[in-house]
């Protein structure tokens, strides 16, 4: 049995999953995500794409003076 980073913080729940049609395209959507701010993951473990979408966007200086 393998003894990961889970096993040792059980009880766990399972908040939110994804199919992917191999390996590759699941670890990148793992590292897409696990580089997203507290508030954009619990946006998307609520389901809230509303949220989620808005706090997509980019909200620097630049990204406003070059709109």
């Amino acid at each position: 049995m393998y003894r990961g980073y889970a096993y040792f913080r059980r009880p766990v729940k399972l908040i939110y999953s994804q199919k992917f049609f191999n390996v590759t395209e699941a670890n990148e959507a793992e590292r897409k995500i696990k580089s997203w701010s507290r508030k954009k993951k619990e946006a998307l473990m609520e389901g809230d794409f509303r949220l989620l979408h808005e706090l997509s966007i980019c909200k620097n200086e630049s990204y406003y003076r070059n709109k």
